[in-house]
């Protein structure tokens, strides 16, 4: 919708919302809740995030961001994203300090990245009707995705040796990962059905954070700006995401995500269809719930390793974004 190859997914902005709600609840993890208890609550927080959906749709739609964007220069997108990196600095310390492995995957990515980006990798492919061979820079294209690969199967090669710890961070056997693989369904379609104020201002933060990751990834693209109707479209299917996001059951909105913006700079793909691809891929994994179930037994260490490296790129665009 904003002409930009960027990919819409869960807003943090909406998590202390959720997690101040989660407050008022004086029961445990472990706790025998009736379903008729949690999905009223359910039922709340989702009629209240589609509610406050509303606010952006209305606002992309009459184009109110687009005149907003006439008055938003560099000095106001750079601070705008070099908080938005920051605010993940506590995850991400606390997800890597877990185990070692995150070196593991850190110095395959910057492998990948420095040394290997340009490298041409044959793969075989079919054209009139015969094999031939093409080479590709399969490094280049793939950095994060080829080193969560390589330490995920290092981990697993650690959990099959038993060379770390029963329940330990590196593992890919932890019991409750395990439980929601053995639970997930093969197929399963979302279900359609007094936090309105606090998820507005959620709706709201989100907004200002899309329009810095416009600004961002455009510069990352080597594109120029966005026009103020493309933001309008952009803003108006956030909020239209973030509707169909409660209509299905998250009580979590969509907004841009920025570490997009860090893929983009690393790979230099900056094509419209790759996230169309990546969208589909997405809409499968989340009907294919045995698929996701299985990807949840990342270790949360590697988690923590690609988040701070995305998050590196984007304090770097935000700070070249300056030079404007």
């Amino acid at each position: 919708m904003s002409i930009l190859a960027l990919l819409q997914g869960t807003a943090f902005a909406y998590v202390p919302s959720v997690q101040v709600f989660m407050g008022k609840c004086s029961t445990n993890i472990s706790a025998d809740v009736p379903e008729e208890e949690y999905y009223g609550r359910l039922a709340l927080m989702q009629g209240c995030l589609m509610a406050s959906s509303l606010v952006p749709m209305l606002i992309g739609f009459t184009g109110v961001v687009g005149v907003l964007t006439k008055f938003i220069g560099p000095l106001t997108v750079s601070p705008l994203m070099l908080l938005l990196a920051f605010s993940q600095v506590d995850t991400m310390v606390t997800k890597i300090s877990m185990h070692w492995v995150a070196i593991i995957q850190a110095v395959t990515l910057f492998i990948t990245i420095l040394y290997l980006a340009d490298v041409l990798v044959p793969l075989p492919g079919i054209k009139y009707g015969k094999l031939h061979w093409y080479r590709t820079n399969l490094f280049g294209q793939y950095p994060y995705l080829i080193a969560i690969a390589i330490s995920w199967a290092f981990c697993l090669i650690l959990t099959v040796c038993n060379l770390v710890e029963p329940g330990g961070p590196a593992r890919v056997d932890i019991p409750h990962k395990v439980e929601a693989i053995r639970n997930a369904a093969w197929i399963a379609v979302p279900y359609p059905g007094n936090l309105f104020i606090a998820f507005l201002l959620s709706a709201m933060t989100s907004v200002f954070e899309s329009v810095g990751d416009y600004h961002a990834a455009a510069r990352m693209s080597l594109e120029r700006a966005p026009p103020s109707h493309a933001i309008n479209r952009g803003i108006l299917a956030e909020g239209m995401g973030s509707f169909i996001s409660g209509l299905l059951g998250p009580a979590v909105g969509m907004t841009t995500h920025t570490e997009n913006i860090g893929v983009i700079g690393v790979t230099r793909v900056a094509s419209r269809w790759t996230m169309v691809v990546a969208g589909v891929l997405l809409i499968v994994l989340g009907v294919c719930t045995k698929i996701g179930a299985i990807l949840s037994t990342v270790p949360d260490p590697l988690v923590g390793g690609i988040l701070a490296s995305s998050m590196a790129m984007v304090v770097g665009v935000a700070v070249s974004n300056l030079q404007t």
